[in-house]
């Protein structure tokens, strides 16, 4: 093994500054490879993403707007029933590009993670001889591992926000009285849940990479090591979100600016302004969400990269534990 493959060596103890640099370096190194193995589902997903906002931006403002507008002026009850039933198919609509939109992203990870599994199997990445060749059973156990996830994650912390609405409205009375204490008390296990949840980053990649090994039985496995390794895994989640948020703020400015533009112009012509919005809008919105969709792809990707260094990391800290017990 020659010293550049030492350095990109996966089961290797590290710290998590050095999975960091591990996983950047990596993706740097071999972004030609990542690229041709990815770029055309990275295109159909950004295309889908295009689609979403072109409903969500354009489509989605004027349908509100016309509705709250039907309802302060107490429309006749067939306006209000059709636009009532535009809210919903739009929203349902939405609701449809979005799931597709992450099935797509599912599909574009497994092509990256392939490449991933090769390294992790031969030490080593060949260049994919066709553009062409997704692996549809990672994306599925990717789909899967994201949905086992966040039954153990975000859904916990989506039903306490729920049931904490749901309280403020049934007994609003003795939600003021206590309210602070109920948002403590919410914030403090939602806290706890992500926290709990961090050891849950090994796992998810043992089990995409593992075809045959159910959730439970790799959660078994790697949820220990993952927790002994907690301090790192939170601030590489860290480093992760901050960079997310600078590449949302940079790549995705120009899809946020218009999307308020739309919703600042039917904001507008609901108090009687005209809309004032050129004929080209819509499809300038949908090639700017598409743009700026394709390029955040590759741009947060090396989030993937860390969590693939700090599943080797942590199951390589667990071996060596496991021989100097022995």
């Amino acid at each position: 093994m020659n010293s550049k493959e030492q350095i990109d060596e996966l089961m290797k103890p590290r710290s998590y500054r050095a999975v960091v640099s591990s996983g950047f370096r990596f993706y740097t190194a071999h972004f030609r490879t990542v690229f041709k193995s990815s770029w055309l589902m990275a295109l159909a997903y950004s295309l889908m993403v295009g689609l979403t906002g072109l409903v969500a931006a354009v489509q989605m403002p004027k349908v509100v707007m016309k509705l709250i507008t039907l309802t302060q002026h107490g429309a006749d009850s067939t306006a209000l029933i059709d636009s009532q039933k535009s809210y919903f198919i739009t929203g349902g609509l939405l609701v449809v590009f979005v799931i597709v939109c992450m099935l797509l992203l599912a599909v574009t990870i497994g092509c990256v993670l392939t490449r991933l599994k090769e390294h992790k199997e031969n030490h080593t990445l060949v260049l994919p001889t066709s553009w062409w060749k997704p692996n549809f059973l990672l994306a599925w156990r990717t789909v899967k591992g994201g949905i086992f996830t966040s039954l153990l994650t975000i859904i916990p912390i989506a039903l306490l926000a729920g049931g904490t609405i749901a309280y403020s409205i049934a007994s609003p009375q003795s939600f003021a009285t206590h309210s602070t204490t109920v948002c403590v008390a919410v914030v403090i296990l939602s806290l706890l849940i992500i926290a709990f949840g961090l050891p849950i980053v090994p796992t998810l990649i043992h089990y995409i990479f593992s075809e045959r090994t159910p959730f439970l039985q790799a959660l078994r496995a790697n949820y220990k090591g993952g927790l002994r390794f907690w301090g790192g895994l939170f601030a590489i989640v860290i480093i992760d979100v901050l960079w997310a948020i600078i590449v949302d703020l940079i790549i995705c400015l120009p899809a946020k600016i218009l999307f308020m533009a739309n919703l600042s112009a039917q904001t507008g012509q609901l108090y009687g302004d005209p809309l004032s919005m050129p004929a080209y809008m819509p499809m300038l919105t949908f090639v700017t969400f598409t743009i700026c969709g394709f390029f955040q792809f590759f741009a947060t990707l090396p989030a993937l990269f860390h969590s693939y260094y700090a599943y080797g990391a942590i199951v390589s800290r667990e071996q060596e534990r496991f021989r100097q017990a022995k």
